[in-house]
């Protein structure tokens, strides 16, 4: 696709308006941001408009010069609703044009419901009997529309795909425009080659978004800034591949509420010079994790390991979280029950690896008198050094290579 060096003055205005949608609209804007821009000259015909393969975002400075900041601001959400849709990623080998016409018919309606109608482009598709379909429903009845006979019409080139088998015309018709609608289109994520996407990239993309668009509603929560339409998708993004509350319950679950203290302060109101109880729990419920920072550890593995915690936090509601970011040093953060909706997992360390740190912590801890970990979970790829002691409470290794772990229980994950 051929494109163009980044025009000054379109860059500033689009720079501002990403930016302002960071601000108010934290969803839409934090995963606009993560999109890399490319430009493409007006004479494109490939992306007359913009586009998005989910990890880019083409933009026609003819068409983007021709728009108000409103009318940017509601393309680049409509963009945004195709990825965390992943239009890109469920498109297979069905007609791309039908492809991004039901799938504008599918998320425009949350487009408008976040920015109105009145800056929809010229050419957007609404239509309230496609109300509450998803986007191959909607595929279905534009293709069982498209094949109603009709006076004067040559039905015999009609596409017959149903989805799972490719469609010549159609690609050729793709080719002339990314954008049918006409006002901001998706097209197939493909290799620097230029070839398709296999099965396990498609699969190891979607664990990719599902981490994005958790991050993302994460940061819009803690903000106020959550479309309500959005939280079934975020509930199906914040999917873990383990199944934690089965994993932990036994024995996290000491950790019920009974009464308060006044011994112990609530440490987040006592900073307004409040003073107010703690909740006083029962047993100590705490979690130790692990979280393998390495740099045999990937971003993609990583960025799994992040969504486990998260659903941790959000599935077991341990009473205490110890958060122990390791390479062969330790960064330990921790965490009251109160205080998991702020944890924020950035990558710490990227050097060799070793386990040791964050058993000794523990058992420094135990050593203090600390009560044991109700348990211990590592998240690794499981390369790096053990200690050599067996340790008195529960370990779970969560890995994402086929690794066997001498101490505790090992479990295995997609990343």
């Amino acid at each position: 696709m051929e494109h163009i060096e980044p025009p000054v003055q379109a860059a500033k205005r689009l720079s501002k308006i990403r930016s302002r949608m960071a601000m108010d609209a934290a969803f839409f804007g934090g995963i606009c941001m993560r999109m890399k821009v490319v430009w493409l000259p007006a004479v494109s015909t490939e992306v007359d408009t913009m586009a998005t393969d989910g990890k880019h975002l083409f933009i026609n400075v003819g068409y983007f010069d021709s728009l108000t900041d409103g009318q940017v601001r509601w393309v680049l959400i409509h963009e945004v609703l195709h990825v965390t849709d992943g239009h890109h990623l469920r498109m297979g080998k069905r007609d791309p044009k039908r492809w991004n016409i039901a799938a504008d018919y599918a998320i425009n309606p949350i487009v408008v419901e976040q920015c109105g109608n009145a800056d929809m482009p010229e050419g957007g598709l609404l239509d309230s009997k496609y109300a509450g379909m998803s986007t191959e429903q909607i595929y279905g009845a534009l293709k069982d529309e498209e094949q109603q006979p009709q006076s004067g019409d040559d039905q015999s080139g009609d596409d017959q795909s149903d989805g799972n088998q490719g469609d010549d015309n159609a690609q050729s018709e793709q080719s002339q425009s990314a954008d049918p609608a006409g006002c901001g289109g998706v097209i197939a994520p493909t290799n620097d080659d230029g070839s398709a996407l296999s099965v396990d990239q498609i699969e190891q993309a979607k664990t990719e978004l599902a981490q994005t668009i958790a991050q993302a509603a994460q940061q819009a929560e803690k903000r106020g800034q959550l479309p309500g339409s959005l939280k079934e998708l975020v509930k199906n993004a914040r999917q873990a591949q383990v199944d934690w509350k089965e994993r932990c319950w036994d024995n996290a679950k000491g950790s019920t509420i009974t009464d308060y203290t006044w011994r112990s302060p609530n440490r987040r109101r006592l900073q307004d010079g409040i003073y107010l109880p703690s909740l006083l729990k029962e047993g100590a419920g705490e979690i130790v994790i692990g979280l393998d920072t390495s740099g045999s550890v990937s971003r993609d593995a990583f960025e799994q390991f992040a969504g486990e915690v998260l659903a941790i936090c959000e599935e077991v509601q341990p009473s205490a979280l110890h958060l122990l970011y390791c390479d062969t040093a330790l960064h330990p953060e921790s965490y009251e029950r109160e205080d998991l909706d702020d944890i924020k997992i950035e990558r710490k360390g990227g050097g060799g690896t070793s386990f040791v740190p964050v058993f000794d912590w523990v058992e420094d801890r135990i050593a203090d008198g600390e009560d044991a970990p109700q348990c211990l979970i590592y998240l690794t790829d499981g390369y790096g050094s053990e200690p050599e002691y067996d340790p008195d409470y529960p370990v779970l290794w969560v890995c994402c290579s086929p690794k066997e772990m001498r101490i505790g229980e090992t479990v295995r994950i997609n990343a």
